[in-house]
């Protein structure tokens, strides 16, 4: 082998040492990497089954997916968190519906998961509608715009008046010419507005109660953090 062969020879093994060292040095920075994001991505993980969880339809707080009862959330507890996800129990937690903190244990500081939500609170209305004090039979109407569920027409007990039919949009959704007999009736219907005409006779008037619910919205933000 001449000089020139050898030289080579040299530079080759020094650039694989070099390389080798690189490499090394490379896979000991990435492993120390990989250990740090695994370590959050744990806490991330239980952080978004945990806010899986307050969206979820099926839990107890909620209307629907992504639709939260107002009046159902502030009774939440880190109990009620830890039954439902077990793996958050023994860590650090904050809970945060809207801006206010409805779970705050320990002092996460990473992890953060959010979901856009909107939170329902729920009215109940009624109007009382008067069956006319005429001869034979007579039809009440009642526009309803908005209603969240069902619509409960309650018969008020009376005497000489009856009511025979209750109509919803022009559809028959109760009838007896007999007179119905159950006092109270609930109507479906998820149109809006809904029109409800009642069929009375008798010789005397009647009273009815209807009632129903609406619902006013609020779009927020549930935040969750975990931690160790």
């Amino acid at each position: 082998m001449n000089a020139r062969a050898q030289a080579n020879l040299v530079s080759f093994a020094a650039a694989v040492v070099l390389i080798s060292v690189v490499t090394v040095a490379g896979v000991v920075v990435a492993e120390e990497a990989l250990s740090d994001v695994a370590g959050q991505s744990q806490n991330e993980r239980v952080a978004s089954v945990t806010a899986t969880y307050l969206v979820s339809d099926s839990a107890p707080h909620t209307h629907r997916h992504g639709v939260l009862h107002a009046s159902a959330i502030e009774s939440l507890t880190i109990t009620n968190l830890t039954t439902a996800v077990p793996s958050l129990a023994g860590r650090s937690a904050r809970v945060s519906i809207h801006d206010t903190p409805i779970i705050d244990r320990g002092t996460p500081t990473k992890s953060l998961i959010r979901r856009r939500v909107l939170i329902e609170s729920y009215t109940t209305r009624s109007q009382d509608i008067v069956l006319a004090n005429v001869s034979g039979s007579e039809s009440s109407n009642i526009s309803i715009p908005e209603h969240l569920g069902d619509v409960t027409v309650s018969i008020l007990p009376t005497t000489n008046r009856t009511v025979q039919t209750i109509r919803a949009d022009g559809r028959i959704v109760r009838h007896n010419p007999a007179g119905l007999s159950v006092q109270k009736h609930h109507i479906s219907s998820s149109r809006h507005p809904l029109n409800l005409s009642i069929v009375s006779t008798g010789n005397t008037s009647g009273k009815l109660l209807i009632a129903w619910q609406t619902a006013d919205t609020t779009l927020a933000w549930v935040e969750v953090r975990v931690g160790e």
